[in-house]
């Protein structure tokens, strides 16, 4: 094994042809807090507890540097991937 190594080092390798294509790919659906909650309970073996203070806390901001303290997730204490546009206040419209 070392020696097939230490050729496979030494090799001078050439990229001989490239391909490429479109390809089309589906966006995932949105990311809803009870899959949030057993992603992080499997992957991280965090608690629903757990999960939902670092959840809040991306919600209510991250400090990121020279742009300062950003949102980084929309509010998670839905079960529903429905996005709901956000409303303009009038002037003088309290």
């Amino acid at each position: 094994m070392d020696a097939t190594l230490a050729a496979l080092e030494k090799a001078k390798w050439t990229l001989t042809s490239v391909q490429s294509r479109e390809q089309q790919r589906r966006p995932l659906p949105p990311f809803i807090t009870s899959q949030l909650q057993r992603d992080a309970s499997s992957k991280l073996g965090f608690n629903v507890r757990r999960t939902m203070g670092v959840a809040q806390r991306l919600y209510e901001g991250v400090d990121v540097g020279e742009e300062g303290t950003v949102g980084l997730i929309t509010y998670m204490r839905t079960d529903s991937p429905r996005v709901r546009p956000r409303r303009l206040l009038e002037r003088g419209s309290g």
